[in-house]
């Protein structure tokens, strides 16, 4: 039984004082790592926001060149047509004729 009151008497409860001190410390680790964490949710909102307007202007520049190419395109249909129209004027009054024969008979209904 002795050994066991020398083991005892060896580890010693901390005081008041002691626990007080921890728990202070506790108390500010913890806003330190509050802390760190909303700096690091904002930088990394910034970071997520930089990116989102990154992405809104290549996405804008894409869909530009597309509107150009798009209206080279019909520029050269047009003149395609055109070209058809002189060369066959008859049979573009009779396609002319029958897509409005047609159209008609649908508003009909």
């Amino acid at each position: 039984m002795p050994a066991n009151n020398t083991v005892a008497n060896k580890t010693k409860a901390p005081t008041l004082e002691e626990l007080d001190g921890q728990v202070l410390q506790i108390r500010d680790d913890i806003a330190s790592l509050t802390k760190m964490l909303s700096n690091g949710g904002a930088s990394k909102a910034d970071e997520l926001s930089n990116q989102a307007k990154q992405t809104a202007q290549a996405m804008a520049e894409k869909s530009q060149e597309a509107i150009k190419a798009l209206n080279t395109e019909a520029g050269e249909l047009e003149a395609k047509l055109m070209l058809q129209v002189r060369k066959k004027p008859l049979a573009a009054l009779g396609i002319a004729v029958g897509a409005g024969f047609l159209a008609a008979m649908l508003v009909r209904k």
